[in-house]
């Protein structure tokens, strides 16, 4: 099945279309068996900040990326992937505990990792791994138990974060973390335990923008802004898009401005371009990876997507319409299965279980599965401190959470209706079915009401701009 999600802004056609590169007639999975490493691997989990799948799926409105092509030619791609929120700490915490939402109980950013569960990391270091991670996103520092489980936790959120917006002195966010990630494995590689690495990367977020020879590459000019729009460029040569811009932008969109229109198509290409060199400085770490005789597995993914007008919504924590919930994800094992498609929905929650599978540990206590053991039929859920979507067979439900429970507001049937663009409550009701399925999860719902923020925490949630989009 291909979904082509297409929407007009005057002459402008984005087309959101995950399933690009499917093919209909793909080879059947070898059984796992055949395939599983027969020593304890290293293994390498990357996390991208903000990237929708329709970035890197080689479709229309696709950036160009060579390196992760290549990963997908090596390995397994799942042509549907769903994350659990449309925000970063929720993002994070399901990818790295193999729960569903409604298990972690995690809804927004104005939380932090829970204590009451366990995370990929310590699992990894309590059965001998060496692990390491390193972030960009001050939302996963340290503090915020985020360190669970590594020996290494390298917080470089200082040199990417300021007062105005994420970039400060010209430094990308990916430079930083591929030069900490040079360094550990450097460290690895004089020991002889396995590792795990776990690496965020905070491009593409907000303030979109590229360094050279990317800036530019896929049309995307932010001089040629509208006046209204151009008077919020930040300084930084290399990513000046600011959100105040991007909301701004947002606004216009409900009014018809035809300027907002440009700017949409213009900002999609800003951030295309970044993708671009994220691209570029992935295949750099894939170098040094892939390098000596112990390659490990890596699995690539995102924490959520992002809004281009789909709905006149920019930015991503501000609906659960798919842009801001469909990711990319890739898995590659050394000597196991090339160029093969899932067509099965994986979920973040099976992150954590396919990679502790491929490295013999236990995983059946998770709500997750690996990747190369899925079957069609499950349920997801997804959703924010104010909303929910629930992925029931071809159905997907939108409901704003009530004190009396989920109110359902929309209702759409994906396989004939991908753009979400028909509320079918309009005309039915939700299948009685789909009603108790949703309630059964939310019975499991393990949400604590998070505490009063620290003023650290606020200053973090002002630059990343989530203040204004929840």
């Amino acid at each position: 099945m291909r979904w082509n999600l297409c929407r007009r802004f005057g002459p402008w056609i984005l087309i959101w279309s995950p399933f690009w590169a499917c093919s209909p007639s793909a080879p059947e999975l070898p059984e796992a068996k055949q395939w599983l490493p027969e020593s304890p691997p290293n293994v390498l989990l990357i996390c991208i900040d903000t990237l929708r799948a329709d970035a890197v799926d080689g479709g229309p409105n696709a950036a160009p990326t060579p390196h992760l092509d290549a990963l997908k030619a090596s390995g397994l791609v799942a042509d549907q992937a769903w994350a659990c929120s449309n925000q970063t700490v929720p993002g994070h915490v399901g990818v790295l505990t193999g729960l569903a939402a409604s298990r972690h109980g995690v809804r927004s950013n104005l939380e932090v990792f829970p204590d009451r569960v366990e995370s990929l990391a310590e699992r990894f270091q309590r059965a001998g791994w060496q692990t390491a991670g390193v972030i960009t996103n001050a939302l996963l520092r340290p503090e915020a138990g985020w360190k669970r489980g590594f020996d290494q936790y390298l917080d470089h959120s200082d040199q990417v974060h300021d007062s105005k917006g994420l970039v400060a002195g010209g430094r990308p966010a990916a430079e930083v973390v591929n030069q900490a990630a040079h360094q550990l494995l450097q460290e690895f590689a004089t020991k002889d335990q396995p590792w795990f690495l776990f690496l965020h990367y905070l491009d593409p977020h907000v303030p979109y923008g590229a360094p050279a020879p990317f800036a530019g590459s896929q049309g995307g000019d932010p001089q040629a802004l509208a006046s209204r729009y151009r008077r919020h460029l930040l300084a930084d040569p290399i990513a000046p898009i600011s959100q105040t811009l991007v909301r701004l932008v947002a606004a216009d969109l409900p009014r018809g401005r035809g300027e907002a229109r440009q700017a949409v198509r213009n900002l999609h290409n800003l951030y295309l371009e970044e993708v671009a060199y994220l691209d570029d400085k992935i295949g750099e770490l894939l170098s040094w990876v892939q390098q000596g005789d112990r390659p490990p597995v890596i699995l690539f993914t995102a924490d959520h997507g992002e809004q281009f007008g789909e709905h006149q919504r920019m930015l991503h924590a501000t609906s659960l319409y798919e842009p801001a919930i469909r990711i990319p994800m890739i898995l590659h094992v050394p000597g196991g299965p090339q160029g093969f498609r899932l067509s099965a929905p994986v979920f973040q929650r099976d992150v954590a279980p396919t990679l502790l599978a491929l490295a013999g540990l236990p995983w059946q206590d998770l709500d997750g599965r690996p990747m190369f053991q899925i079957d069609t039929g499950r349920d997801h859920l997804a959703g924010d401190a104010h909303w929910l979507s629930f992925y029931w067979g071809k159905w997907k439900a939108i409901a704003r959470r009530d004190a009396s429970g989920p109110q359902l507001m929309e209702l759409y049937d994906l396989e004939q209706d991908p753009q979400e663009e028909h509320n079918l409550l309009a005309d039915q009701e939700a299948p009685q079915a789909l009603v108790e399925a949703l309630q059964r999860v939310l019975a499991q719902d393990q949400h604590r009401r998070p505490g009063p923020l620290g003023d650290r925490h606020k200053k973090i949630l002002q630059d990343l701009g989530y203040v204004e989009e929840e």
